[in-house]
């Protein structure tokens, strides 16, 4: 099952993961020493993936200003897992990956996620490729996706 939530002004709904004690069978892993492990190995395969040399400023109809992900990377890439938990964050350009970066290796990132752990992916495009890349090999079945751009109504 995918989550999707949006950012548009006139969307105010947005989807709330389960809260780690209100059950005691979650559908995914909540101990922090394994999500700060997970959270490590995906750091260190998707850091080229965050590309450095990008402009961080962004021009899109009336908006002129960082974009959403670099705004994400810029404010929470250097806290530490446990501020996320449950949650595992997935600081990866998808605008890049979409445009810029078409053919990046992804396998490692691929080969990384897990169909019991809770996600994160922020972004400043529809939620496409992010799910491109998480339906993978089996791959990731829990991502909570933050997009301004929307998301598709099969999902949402």
């Amino acid at each position: 099952r995918i989550i999707s939530s949006s950012f548009n002004s006139t969307d105010s709904a947005a989807a709330a993961p389960p809260h780690p004690s209100s059950s005691s069978s979650l559908p995914f892993r909540t101990d922090l020493p394994f999500l700060a492990r997970h959270h490590a190995a995906l750091l260190s395969a998707t850091s080229h993936l965050r590309p450095s040399s990008r402009h961080p400023m962004t021009t899109y109809r009336n908006y002129k200003g960082p974009r959403l992900e670099d705004h994400f990377h810029s404010h929470f890439l250097s806290l530490p897992p446990s501020a996320f938990a449950p949650l595992v964050p997935l600081f990866v350009h998808w605008s890049e990956l979409q445009f810029g970066m078409r053919n990046a290796d992804t396998s490692r990132l691929e080969s990384l996620l897990r169909d019991d752990v809770l996600y994160l992916a922020v972004t400043s495009e529809k939620e496409s490729t992010v799910l491109r890349i998480a339906r993978k090999r089996g791959g990731a079945r829990y991502v909570l996706i933050a997009s301004s751009k929307g998301c598709d109504e099969r999902i949402c």
